[in-house]
C-alpha cells in the first residue's frame, strides 16, 4: 500500500503541473513604423481654362466661387436667348422677362432694339460655342461670356420688307451681380465669317 501512496504521491504533482497554463511572453515595447495620411494637393485651374497647377486654400475657394458665377452667368445668358428668340420670331417689343436677365444702360439698349419691330423667319439660333471670357469688363462687371452665333439661316425683316439673312456672330456679354442674382450689363456683337 505504501508502494501505490508513494506512487500516486509522484504523480499528482506531475498532472497538476500539467494543468497549469503556459507562460505567457511579455510584450515588447519595440516601435511599429507608421505611415503618415497622405497630404492632399489642390489643385486650380485657370480662369481662361488649361493646365490645372497646385494652389492654397484660399485660391482653391476663389476658384469654387468664380466657377459658381460662370456657371450662372451661362445659365442668365441661356435663357436671355430664349427669350430673345421667341420674341425675335414675333416681332414684339422687349418682354418683363427678357429685361429681368439685363441691367443698367443694357436694359435700354435691348428695349430700343426690341422696338425697332425686327422679325426674324425660319432657320436657326445655333449657338456654336460658349466660352470664358477672362480679363475683360465692362460697365463693372464680374464675369463675361464669349459665343458665336450662327443666324445665317434665319431671314430678317422689318415690317413687310425682308432686309436679308443673318450672320455668324461672335457675342459678348458682362455680367454683374444686380439684386442678389447676375445680369448682363453690357454687350458687343461683331459679325464674323464663321463660327
Amino acid at each position: 500500500m505504501r508502494r501505490i501512496l508513494f506512487a500516486c504521491a509522484a504523480v499528482v504533482p506531475a498532472l497538476v503541473a500539467g494543468c497549469t497554463p503556459a507562460a505567457q511572453p511579455t510584450p515588447s515595447a519595440t516601435p511599429v513604423p507608421t505611415v503618415a495620411a497622405p497630404t492632399l494637393q489642390l489643385m486650380c485651374t485657370p480662369e481662361e481654362g488649361g493646365t490645372a497647377s497646385p494652389c492654397t486654400q484660399a485660391e482653391y475657394d476663389a476658384m469654387v466661387a468664380r466657377d459658381k458665377l460662370y456657371d450662372e452667368a451661362k445659365t442668365v445668358l441661356a435663357n436671355y436667348r430664349q427669350e430673345f428668340e421667341r420674341l425675335a420670331r414675333s416681332g414684339a417689343p422687349a418682354s418683363d422677362t427678357l429685361l429681368s436677365s439685363t441691367a443698367g444702360e443694357f436694359t435700354e439698349a435691348v428695349k430700343r432694339e426690341m422696338d425697332e419691330g425686327f422679325r426674324y423667319e425660319g432657320g436657326t439660333f445655333d449657338v456654336v460655342w460658349v466660352k470664358r471670357l477672362a480679363g475683360e469688363a465692362k460697365a463693372n462687371s464680374t464675369v463675361a461670356l464669349q459665343s458665336c452665333v450662327d443666324r445665317s439661316s434665319i431671314s430678317i425683316f422689318k415690317g413687310a420688307q425682308e432686309i436679308g439673312l443673318g450672320k455668324p456672330t461672335e457675342q459678348r456679354h458682362f455680367f454683374a451681380p444686380v439684386e442678389g442674382r447676375l445680369k448682363i450689363v453690357a454687350a458687343q456683337n461683331r459679325a464674323v465669317e464663321s463660327c
